[in-house]
């Protein structure tokens, strides 16, 4: 009996020490190719999983503000230079009041862009030459136009009021802009936009009223048959003209260039050529007596440092937005000139002025919104291009 007992003792740990080896044995050979058995799952640690999801969520809000800066930020800069070019317009309008020749104002204020440029571009150490001579000449041409045209406008209101002024410049510069850069740089030209630059055209002939249209000009009224206001007239229509057409191809020019040349590059060559045109003319059409208070100097640096933001804003609009859209939003500045008039200098409001000044804004909501939600599905497309949605790793508790 106690035999038998000791044989079946043995012949259980012999079967046990064989299936022990057998299991050995698979253990061991097994590799991840073996379709035979299944994949366990693999075990994540949850403090990573959270640590995980936060980055995720940082990132992609990050992604989520550079999407909305590249489709807003366009649009932003379009109406801030319109903004703060109609603050300055009223500073040089209270300096010549004054009694200061505006030649004088021109030569203060691109002293003082050279001046705040320089230290931009030596401190940032920008590239003044372009990665290119078609580069170089393209930024010198759009600078060139950009600084005769901020010449013209002003001898235009020497010679004829500010409402033909206007009412010329608000009207050619946004429709030659469109025109040209459909032609050069292939912009595309919808229906919506024709309706707004229709919009935007009436509400500046409307709020200007040029004589042009509607009657003569109350400066020369008098002197209609006069040969000498006739010929001042004409002079002043062409300057503003001639700014209306230098604007446009200083905003084709730069769009050209996008993101080639630095903005501050941009406004440092205008600054430059309106130094030396504003000397020259200076030197030859008056007396370089100076007649300034310290006030005064102070109001002028702060007309210069609106336009350099209004430059600034400008060319770097031009980088983000098509030209055709920048231009026809920089006329926001006459919404601003008007709104200014109304709560600033107690000027009283008029039915047809306030109707104008919404066909106006009307338009240029329009095109911002527009414009805006176009560029955050482009963004929203590329983004979902370049970054895939990534695959959720699998939970387990064992």
């Amino acid at each position: 009996m106690s035999a038998k007992r000791g044989d079946f003792k043995k012949s259980f740990r012999d079967t046990i020490k064989l299936k022990q080896t057998e299991v050995g044995y698979i253990l061991l050979n097994a590799t991840d190719d073996d379709e035979s058995t299944p994949p366990s799952p693999v075990a994540v640690d949850l403090t990573d999983l959270f640590t995980q999801q936060k980055r995720s969520c940082f990132e992609r809000s990050r992604e989520y503000f550079e999407l909305l800066r590249k489709s807003v930020f366009g649009v932003f800069l379009s109406l801030l230079r319109g903004t703060t070019f109609a603050a300055a317009g009223f500073l040089i309008a209270y300096a010549t009041e004054q009694g200061i020749p505006y030649l004088q104002v021109l030569f203060i204020e691109n002293v003082t862009i050279m001046v705040v440029l320089c230290l931009c571009l030596v401190g940032c150490r920008l590239d003044v030459m372009g990665d290119s001579p078609k580069c170089f000449v393209l930024t010198i041409s759009s600078a060139l136009f950009l600084c005769l045209a901020s010449i013209a406008f002003p001898a235009s209101l020497v010679l004829i009021s500010l409402q033909n002024t206007s009412a010329v410049i608000g009207v050619v510069k946004p429709i030659l802009t469109a025109l040209v850069a459909g032609i050069f740089l292939s912009e595309p030209w919808t229906l919506f936009d024709a309706f707004c630059y229709v919009l935007n055209v009436t509400g500046i002939l409307i709020l200007t009223v040029p004589s042009l249209i509607f009657s003569e000009d109350p400066t020369v009224d008098e002197l209609v048959e006069d040969d000498a206001a006739y010929s001042n007239r004409v002079v002043g229509l062409t300057l503003a003209a001639l700014s209306a057409v230098s604007f446009s191809l200083s905003s084709i020019l730069a769009r050209a260039l996008k993101s080639r040349v630095n903005a501050a590059v941009l406004l440092f060559y205008r600054g430059l050529f309106g130094f030396l045109f504003s000397f020259i003319l200076m030197c030859w059409l008056e007396s370089p007596s100076w007649h300034w208070t310290r006030p005064m100097y102070l109001i002028m640096i702060a007309e210069s440092l609106l336009i350099i933001v209004s430059g600034w804003s400008f060319f770097r609009g031009l980088q983000l937005e098509s030209a055709a859209k920048v231009v026809l939003l920089t006329n926001a500045q006459l919404v601003v000139a008007y709104a200014v008039q109304i709560c600033v200098l107690g000027y009283a409001a008029a039915l047809k002025d306030v109707l104008a000044v919404i066909l106006i804004s009307v338009s240029l909501i329009s095109v911002a919104l527009v414009t805006s939600v176009q560029n955050l599905k482009q963004q929203k497309l590329l983004l979902a291009v370049t970054n895939p949605p990534k695959e959720k790793p699998e939970l387990s508790f064992e």
